[in-house]
């Protein structure tokens, strides 16, 4: 998770500069780059926090507590993080989970798909989505010389989905990097069979 501070002037430069929701960019080799670039322009108008949370941590509040309760411990982590005050304008991506923090935090604004509607929170994703594929690779050239090349970018389908079974075929466990409480496996299609009165009719 990566949050930002920045100034009506900072976010303006950036808006010239062409930032905007990292999704946007789209994926592949390019877009990655494009995102890369983009990270000094931000970095440089700025100030950034981010916070991580290991496997572990993450299926244990899956398991009990809350996946959102997590990422609001972490929201407010990165507030404290980047030094803001109540009289800030604090904006979050996604309200049914950090809309209940407006308690504390009166100028708090949580909506559905922010990252595509303000410049600072389209920033945050870029800085989020460069660190994850920083991350991705670094996964990557840990297990590429056992496993040959992964591809899939560590999102459900085929190519990660191609890597997780051969490391479990072969370990009989999940790599320590994933998520026990994730849902990668391909479902199966159940198909209906007729019932032998159907066939036989009344």
């Amino acid at each position: 998770m990566v949050a930002v501070s920045i100034t009506v002037e900072g976010e303006a430069v950036l808006e010239k500069f062409g930032v905007q929701d990292s999704k946007k960019y789209g994926s592949g080799k390019r877009a990655k780059m494009a995102r890369l670039a983009a990270r000094p322009a931000i970095l440089g108008r700025c100030r950034m926090a981010s916070v991580s949370f290991c496997a572990e941590a993450v299926d244990a509040y899956v398991g009990k507590k809350g996946l959102d309760n997590l990422e609001r411990k972490g929201a407010l982590q990165l507030l404290l993080d980047v030094g803001a005050t109540e009289e800030d304008q604090i904006i979050c991506d996604g309200q049914p989970i950090f809309q209940r923090l407006n308690v504390n935090w009166p100028n708090l604004i949580a909506e559905n798909k922010a990252d595509g509607k303000y410049v600072a929170v389209s920033a945050a994703s870029i800085l989020a989505k460069v660190a994850r594929d920083e991350a991705m690779d670094k996964i990557c050239q840990k297990y590429e010389p056992e496993f040959g090349k992964i591809t899939g970018g560590g999102y459900v389908n085929k190519g990660s989905r191609g890597f997780l079974t051969a490391y479990e075929e072969k370990y009989g466990e999940l790599p320590p990097e994933c998520r026990k409480s994730w849902t990668w496996r391909e479902k199966k299609k159940v198909v209906e069979t007729p019932d032998l009165f159907d066939l036989l009719g009344d």
